[in-house]
């Protein structure tokens, strides 16, 4: 019930999912800075150093005694689900998500993952036979909703006030004018 979300595990556990959201959002924002790489090199090398982090993480975990060693025999048992869970639900959905990002922009990628998340919590909860309150649904729909408008509409505006380029100027990497013409492309 509701009285667990308030519990010492209840707020650890919302703690560390508001603290997954955060990361996810700023990986997203910062995509933006690696334009010029290929959404392959750019998910290769951030799972790795995810992965990387992680194993760090359970090193110590097991040097100071928190976590137990584990057997050899429970590691080859789970390998089938490591694989599944590192390929079909780590990487696979990692470029998928960095691609998505490149075509929409990280800020629509966000606005899209935070309606996701949100239909996606109602459905599982349906399926498990919790039901919603109308109420509780029609005013978190609608401020979604309201919000995402907003967001919009702001950069809409936006994008009305900017002054467009001369026709046919050059523009640099982020799509803004060239202060001084374009050198020609290589020939390939």
């Amino acid at each position: 019930g509701v009285s667990g979300l308030f519990s010492l595990q209840g707020i650890l556990a919302g703690g560390l999912v508001l603290a997954g959201t955060a990361c996810w959002m700023w990986y997203t924002v910062r995509f933006r800075k690696f334009s010029a790489w290929s959404v392959l090199k750019f998910s290769a090398i951030t799972f790795l150093l995810g992965t990387g982090a992680f194993t760090l993480l359970d090193v110590l975990a097991i040097a100071s005694g928190i976590l137990p060693v584990p057997h050899v025999s429970a590691l080859l048992a789970g390998s089938p689900a490591y694989l599944y869970l590192g390929l079909l639900t780590g990487v696979v959905p990692l470029i998928l998500w960095n691609r998505s990002a490149r075509v929409i922009t990280p800020v629509n990628a966000l606005m899209f993952m935070s309606v996701g998340t949100a239909v996606t919590v109602l459905i599982a909860n349906h399926m498990d036979g919790y039901r919603e309150d109308a109420a509780t649904m029609i005013i978190g729909g609608t401020a979604m909703i309201l919000a995402i408008g907003l967001y919009s509409a702001m950069q809409y505006r936006a994008a009305l006030l900017r002054p467009s380029p001369a026709p046919g100027a050059a523009r640099n990497s982020k799509g803004a004018p060239r202060s001084t013409p374009a050198a020609p492309a290589p020939l390939r």
